[in-house]
Order: C-alpha cells, then structure tokens, then sequence
C-alpha cells in the first residue's frame, strides 16, 4: 500500500471490495479504540523492504525515519501487528 497523495491510497496489487471492508473494520477498530500513536526513528535501509510499511510511492527519504504507528509498534517496523505503521521522513 502507497500514500500517493494526502487524499489518495494505492494498493499493489489492487485490492477487492471485500478486502477493502475487512481494511476498514480494522481502521474503525483503531478508531474506536483511541489507541495511542506511536513513534521512533530508524535506519531507512532497516525498513525500505518492509511490506507492511506505508510509503510514499517514488518518494526520496533520507538515511534515518521516523515510524509513526497508532496502537502497538512491536519491534523494529510492527510485523507482527495489525496497527498501521507509516513513514514519515520530513518532520
């Protein structure tokens, strides 16, 4: 999955509807939860591979990012969680 723009999501490969529904029961989950955010910084080589990384599609970050999670963030990148684990690599 790629944040390409502020209002836009784009899944490679794309995604069913019924895949969609399942993703949007774990977002209101979230939500409803008020589950904290999360944040520590990294090395980008530790985590440019990381499927489970939201990443902005064709976007330079420098050496070291911050990983923004809501809820848990288990380990290096949250593998091992259902919490959305995003980069973020400008603040």
């Amino acid at each position: 999955m790629y944040l390409t723009s502020m209002s836009s999501i784009r899944f490679q490969p794309p995604i069913t509807s019924s895949q969609l529904t399942e993703i949007s029961s774990v977002i209101n989950q979230l939500i409803q939860g008020s589950q904290p955010v999360l944040t520590t910084t990294v090395p980008y080589a530790d985590v440019k591979d990381v499927k489970t990384v939201i990443k902005l599609a064709n976007h330079q970050y420098p050496s070291d990012v911050r990983l923004v999670s809501v809820g848990e963030l288990d380990g290096i990148v949250g593998e091992a969680t259902n919490a959305p684990v995003e980069l973020c690599g400008g603040t």
